[in-house]
């Protein structure tokens, strides 16, 4: 896949980065790469699941990073990433 391609959109809140995600995981072929940051207010289980929905209605995948707490998630897998001790 070339970089033209390729869009980026950097969104002032939580529900602006979550629509964009939403509005691109509408079109075919897509890989949407959503990463949410610590807020005021915590992703919940309504918004992941729109996320999953549209993306299953679609055929299309959604990579969400979260940088906060994670609390309830839709998603059908879950990963915890965090620095492991140094030898």
């Amino acid at each position: 896949m070339s970089l033209d391609r390729l869009l980026m959109v950097r969104a002032d809140c939580q529900m602006d980065a979550l629509w964009a995600a939403e509005e691109a995981l509408k079109t075919p072929e897509t890989i949407a790469l959503c990463a949410i940051s610590a807020s005021k207010k915590p992703l919940n289980l309504t918004a992941t699941r729109r996320l999953l929905l549209t993306a299953e209605r679609h055929k299309t995948r959604c990579i969400l990073l979260r940088l906060d707490n994670a609390g309830a998630s839709a998603a059908w897998s879950r990963w915890r990433i965090s620095a492991a001790p140094s030898l």
